[in-house]
């Protein structure tokens, strides 16, 4: 589109002409319609060539040439849009760079000072945004939200986004969030040495958070370990103000010391556990100490021995050790055995003060062997009592047995009625001894007689009977009496080189034997000393006998026979 048309240029220009004037109103009208144009310095000249009159120096520019022009320079109709849209694309990066500038300056250089903290808190429990702000003055005013309002603690460290706002300006940042996990038990053992609790020990991840400050400590007082019994306690604690509890638990898992003893017995004697151990230890109580194995005392061979000691709860430790067993030596030693007197057709009593030793003077069991007595029938047979020690050792002993007329019991029962008559419940053995012997002179008169019986019971039976007898009679009378009253005694034989005379020894106390004899003698001075006298006093006796009746050997035995007499008061 052409803004001036030819023959408008034409007439203006020879307008202009006619009245001697430069004609720039057309150059005035093309700025005019054209006021965005940017012209150039040629533009500039060649329109002005066109719209003024040409002078001498200048060439003159026809009309066609102007319109030549103008054709070249009058921009097209459809290039104003696209400046004027040029011109508003150019005016929106404008304004979109200057408010990115803004707003980098405003979050970079207009925003707000704060100061952040990190939070410890169990796990479980809840915090707040506020909770990660200082109480310093420069975190006054401001406010936080977690940019996920959602958010849930999670045990360990944890990065929490979080947003603040200080008044109309606002900015998101992160805080470190410590979840801790307590433990829910601690296990220590009973009695051990080691130090006390550190409430730190109670936080199964607490070096995620070293080097933080962190407020834990016991809020109930608490034993030192070593006075806790075996069980579960509640340890109470608070973490920041947040309370928390820990079950102790006391347990005893460590089993007992001991130190192995070798072992060594005679064959035979019982053996007990803790023999075999000493030094026993544990921090509890020691519930048992028992074999593995039941050693056998009767073997000749060396053995191990396994010893278990049990605590009282259960902890357990075996011990290894050794048995060594002495044998017998010698063979048993049967002792007590004396004649056994029994009436025809009940059964003999054997046994009675008999004991029967190993070599180590260890009591031990005998038997009795009398498949030769013949208990329906009046006579003097041999038995045998025999012992067995632990080794196989084996001792037999010969003793008689007197199948008799005379029942025993019924002799033992004048007995005792004599006793209950003569003697006191505070009367000493020597005043027992002596009112035996007293009762017996009292009783007996002596009777001249040459027979010997073998039997006791058959002898002191007569002399009860017959109220008379001869030393055979007293002494056995005196046996019984003395063995009813409990005194220790026995009878003494004359040498069998001369006479016979029977009496008896007594021991009142203990291990001091004296002579015993109740038949009286012609030498009247002594009579009344005779219930219990020295060797020497037999002596003396047996010579005032031999000046009155000829008996040097009165008193005259085999000593070797009998035991050791009391040589002088």
């Amino acid at each position: 589109m052409k803004l001036i048309s030819k023959s408008s240029k034409r007439d203006g220009t020879q307008k202009n002409k006619k009245n001697g004037k430069p004609d720039i109103i057309q150059s005035q009208a093309v700025e005019i319609a054209y006021p965005e144009t940017q012209w150039s310095e040629e533009q500039k000249r060649a329109l002005k060539m066109a719209t003024q009159p040409s002078t001498v120096d200048e060439p003159h520019i026809t009309d066609e040439t102007a319109d030549q022009i103008f054709e070249h320079l009058a921009p097209p109709k459809k290039s104003i849009l696209k400046i004027a849209l040029l011109v508003l694309l150019i005016l929106i990066l404008v304004s979109a760079a200057s408010f990115g500038g803004w707003y980098y300056w405003w979050t970079t250089y207009a925003t707000f000072e704060y100061d952040l903290q990190p939070v410890v808190i169990l796990n479980g429990q809840n915090t707040f945004p506020s909770a990660f702000l200082t109480d310093e003055a420069k975190t006054e005013g401001i406010s936080a939200t977690f940019q996920n309002s959602d958010f849930s603690p999670v045990p360990g460290r944890v990065t929490v986004p979080l947003k603040l706002e200080y008044g109309w300006r606002s900015l998101e940042t992160t805080a470190t969030l410590f979840v801790m996990i307590p433990v829910t038990q601690v296990i220590r053992e009973f009695r051990e040495e080691a130090p006390d609790i550190d409430p730190f020990e109670l936080i199964s991840n607490a070096e995620i958070a070293r080097g933080i400050d962190i407020d834990i400590h016991f809020t109930e007082p608490h034993f030192p370990l070593d006075a806790y019994e075996v069980g579960e306690y509640d340890l109470n604690l608070s973490l920041n103000g947040a309370p928390f509890s820990v079950v102790l638990i006391i347990e005893d898992t460590t089993a007992p010391t001991a130190t192995s003893v070798p072992v060594v017995i005679n064959i035979g004697d019982p053996v007990d556990p803790d023999d075999f151990v000493t030094e026993i230890n544990d921090a509890s109580s020691i519930a048992s100490v028992a074999f593995v194995n039941e050693p056998d005392v009767l073997s000749h061979r060396e053995q191990l021995i396994e010893v278990i000691i049990t605590d009282e709860y259960g902890n357990y430790s075996t011990f290894t050790s050794s048995l060594s067993i002495i044998l017998n030596d010698e063979p048993p030693v049967i002792t007590g055995i004396s004649l056994i007197e029994s009436m025809v057709g009940k059964e003999v009593e054997y046994g009675h003060g008999v004991e029967a030793f190993d070599s180590f003077v260890r009591e031990i069991a005998f038997s009795v062997d009398d498949s030769e007595v013949d208990i329906d029938k009046e006579g003097e047979y041999t038995a045998y009592y025999i012992a067995h020690d632990l080794t196989g050792l084996v001792t037999s002993v010969p003793f008689t047995v007197l199948i008799i007329s005379v029942d025993p019991a019924d002799v033992i029962k004048q007995a005792d009625d004599i006793l209950e008559q003569i003697l006191e419940e505070d009367m000493t053995d020597v005043e027992k001894i002596q009112a035996i012997f007293t009762h017996i002179r009292t009783l007996l008169t002596f009777e001249e007689s040459d027979e010997k019986p073998l039997s006791i019971y058959e002898a002191a039976h007569h002399a009860l009977d017959a109220k008379r007898g001869n030393s055979f009679n007293f002494s056995a009378l005196a046996q019984v009496l003395l063995t009813r009253a409990e005194i220790p005694n026995m009878r003494i034989f004359r040498s069998s080189e001369h006479p016979s005379h029977v009496w008896n020894l007594v021991n009142p106390y203990n291990d001091s034997w004296y002579h015993f004899d109740s038949m009286p003698t012609s030498v009247r001075d002594i009579n009344n000393l005779m219930y219990m006298f020295t060797a020497e006093q037999a002596d003396e006796f047996a010579e005032k006998l031999a000046e009155r009746d000829s008996d040097p050997m009165y008193y005259d035995f085999d000593a070797e026979l009998y035991p050791e007499i009391v040589e002088k008061n």
